[in-house]
């Protein structure tokens, strides 16, 4: 059973910290996984597929802390918290979780400069 006061509280401040864009996110292996090393640690935030629902695909996201020999030290997903869990900002957990997601992978893939370059490169174009 996963420790819940303590990765709520791990989530809320890494993702405080993506945010202001001090997490060093990275890409894994996996396509939908990006990870974060802080010091002896490895924090991963992944997208899972959770079946469909209506013939929507409907996907949730994972979080988990690796030690520094890459041993699962506990992981957690929304579902897991209860159903009246908030977090800082009153929101949701898989609403924090989508944005920690959505961070990381912005973040790892350097979307935000791929976009300037690709403005860029429409200006030369004129």
């Amino acid at each position: 059973m996963p420790d819940l006061r303590r990765l709520q509280a791990l989530i809320e401040r890494i993702g405080e910290m993506s945010r202001n864009d001090t997490v060093p996110w990275t890409e894994t292996s996996v396509e939908a996984a990006f990870q974060a090393s802080v010091n002896q640690y490895t924090v991963t935030i992944e997208k899972e597929y959770l079946g469909q629902n209506w013939g929507e695909d409907v996907y949730g996201h994972v979080f988990r802390i690796h030690d520094s020999e890459g041993k699962l030290l506990d992981e957690v997903r929304a579902r897991d918290f209860p159903e009246n869990t908030w977090f800082q900002g009153h929101e949701r957990p898989e609403d924090v979780l989508r944005d920690l997601y959505d961070r990381a992978r912005r973040k790892a893939l350097r979307v935000d400069k791929q976009l300037d370059d690709l403005l860029a490169s429409l200006d030369s174009l004129q």
